[in-house]
């Protein structure tokens, strides 16, 4: 149902669903304002929980602002904000200026955090309800916490291995370091299901180690007599079996087998002097060339290939194992050390309100926080989620319930079309299921960011059913909102369509062609647009009066890193400054150096050769002759 922000009920919990550009942070900003006067409470009392700390810094100074424009209309200054007119209509009098007061002047004690500000702060307030520590510290990264604990944990997976498992780790490059960053992402968090759990069957390395040995003998003995007679068959293929490669390969297998460690590096000539190698090498007329080297090179890519998806299995198995370690092993050598990372503090508050002395713990954080505003809940995880489900429990027929009631009074926002990506470990399932949970949902139906026609042809492109392919989950089509906005004017070849598609061509491209290409073109089309603009023939039109179009108006999104450099490279070969963010250290650009090396020679002007240096620099603007 659409939100009236002056007469929708928020008792008990409330969904309210957002699509980008439809006013979400204006409206959360307006409903703080709202249930503040309505169920007279303080700034402390309000908790507003996001995911990012940048976000939150946002929305804490957004909710001040519309507080103290609210204030100021209570003390005779009109505001062009027709809410805030009409909330100051609907709560009159000196009780709501002086409540608003105390809101603008002790926003200090405002509790808007993250999420795991809010955890730390639950954490700190009820340690004794929580059981926690009341020093511990919080730290960022606990990386060197769990490389101790990787490093015991990998010198004893070694100090255990058969040399075909060694040999097979060895292959994989698998290290400690490695072994974070595949398993990392996956720590603390008990919600995940982790798999396979069965025990493996077979001993398949085992089988390999074995055959190479076997091979490895039966080379060293017989290996030169076998060169020697391939040498002298004359009838085997020179397309497959050149002769001059005998000895070539002949050196590789000797190299292949003076190393066990490289039981799975197999050469080119174990499997061209292998039997079936050699029996399909052989012309018509000849018989092909037989011996134990030739069945035990066999039996040995056999083994191999066997070998190869066991070992995966067995990586796979010890990753399991490994996870199981040190999610045991993480969080107790952490509290050994007093150290939180910030998953601990989501883990810990969940365990606490979950364990014997939950109840009294939800009850005061309650008590604490009567109203609850969750923004940006699509980044919500299944842990993240029960504490909120714990504290603020759904109550039957919360709608009959009188406001700040026992179960006290829970909003989120969000929007689930974001939730598909998991930009933050979003977990979809888990918001249809506070979806479901909700006592109400409301949409924001009107989107005051883009133009009418390009959101017209964005809900006839998702108008579908299950546009994402995932149950439950729609795309619910939106109006243009009545703001008042710029037109903006393309020349005619550019603005015949809000929203364009291009076609790269019916022959087949790889990634990183298609990728060229791409650059190539959006670099065009901007050039190209910022020429018709110094024409006078790209333009915001405001009432007639003329803006031109500037490259600071045009925005290009990316996949990655690469891709906007490939973007911006194109457009500075057309004469088209950029921005763009990155990864990229400024200290490490053309500029930054060839500043450095300007400032070198002005720090030592004696230096013919720096002082040549910094002349030829671009910086400075010489030429050949010049110089």
């Amino acid at each position: 149902m659409s939100l009236d922000l002056h007469t929708s009920s928020f008792t008990g919990r409330s969904l309210i669903e957002a699509s980008a550009g439809t006013g979400k942070t204006w409206t959360l900003t307006a409903l703080y304002a709202r249930l503040l006067l309505e169920q007279q409470l303080n700034v402390s009392q309000i908790l507003v929980v996001t995911y990012t700390t940048a976000a939150t810094a946002e929305l804490r100074e957004r909710i001040r602002a519309r507080l103290a424009e609210l204030l100021a209309l209570y003390e005779g200054t009109p505001s062009a904000d027709g809410f805030l007119t009409e909330l100051h209509r609907r709560h009159p009098g000196e009780d709501a200026r002086r409540r608003l007061l105390l809101a603008v002047h002790g926003f200090d004690e405002a509790a808007i955090f993250t999420i795991h500000g809010f955890c730390q702060r639950a954490l700190q307030d009820a340690a004794f309800e929580a059981g926690g520590d009341f020093d511990s510290e919080l730290t960022q990264d606990d990386r060197e916490v769990l490389d101790a604990l990787l490093a015991d944990a990998w010198r004893h997976v070694l100090a255990e291995a058969d040399p075909a498992w060694a040999r097979f780790l060895a292959k994989q490059k698998v290290t400690p370091a490695s072994l974070r960053q595949a398993l990392r992402s996956h720590l603390g968090k008990p919600y995940l299901r982790i798999e396979p759990r069965e025990p493996l069957g077979g001993d398949e390395l085992a089988v390999a180690s074995a055959a190479w040995e076997h091979a490895e003998q039966v080379w060293r003995e017989q290996g030169a007599a076998f060169v020697a007679q391939l040498h002298a068959h004359g009838g085997l293929s020179q397309s497959t079996h050149k002769s001059p490669k005998f000895e070539l390969w002949a050196a590789e297998l000797d190299a292949y087998f003076a190393d066990p460690a490289a039981l799975f590096e197999q050469p080119d000539g174990l499997a061209k002097f292998g039997a079936a190698a050699l029996l399909k090498a052989t012309k018509k007329g000849f018989d092909a060339p037989q011996g134990p080297i030739a069945e035990a090179f066999d039996t040995l890519l056999d083994a191999l290939a066997a070998a190869l998806p066991a070992g995966r299995q067995k990586l796979i198995a010890l990753q399991v194992q490994l996870l199981d370690q040190l999610n045991a092993e993480l969080p107790a050598r952490k509290a050994a050390q007093r150290l939180l990372a910030f998953d601990d503090l989501l883990n810990r508050l969940n365990e606490a309100l979950h364990g014997p002395a939950g109840a009294d713990l939800a009850s005061t954080l309650r008590s604490q926080y009567p109203l609850a505003l969750i923004d940006e809940f699509q980044d919500t995880d299944p842990v993240q989620y029960e504490i909120f489900d714990r504290i603020y429990p759904a109550i039957p027929d919360a709608a009959s319930e009188s406001r700040s009631g026992p179960g006290g009074d829970l909003c989120f926002v969000g929007d689930p079309k974001q939730a598909i990506y998991a930009f933050r470990g979003a977990d979809l399932a888990t918001y249809l299921r506070a979806r479901d949970a909700a006592d109400r949902q409301y949409d924001l139906p009107f989107n005051y960011r883009s133009t009418p026609e390009l959101i017209a042809a964005l809900n006839h492109l998702f108008d579908r059913p299950q546009p994402f392919a995932e149950k439950g989950l729609d795309y619910p089509p939106v109006s243009a909102g009545s703001k008042s906005r710029a037109r903006l004017v393309l020349p005619a070849d550019d603005s015949d369509a809000p929203l364009s598609l291009v076609w790269l061509g019916n022959d087949g491209l790889n990634k990183g062609r298609a990728g060229e290409i791409a650059a190539i073109d959006t670099a065009q089309r901007i050039a190209g647009l910022l020429a018709a603009s110094a024409q006078g023939r790209a333009y915001f039109d405001t009432d007639g009066q003329h803006t031109p179009l500037k490259g600071g108006d045009i925005a290009v999104l990316v996949a990655s890193h690469r891709e906007a450099a490939s973007i911006a490279s194109e457009l500075a070969a057309r004469g088209v400054p950029s921005v763009r963010r990155g990864r990229d250290s400024v200290w490490h650009s053309e500029e930054a150096g060839e500043l450095a090396a300007v400032l070198a020679a002005y720090a030592e002007p004696g230096r013919e050769g720096v002082l040549r240096y910094a002349l030829a620099t671009r910086l400075l603007g010489r030429d050949a002759l010049q110089l």
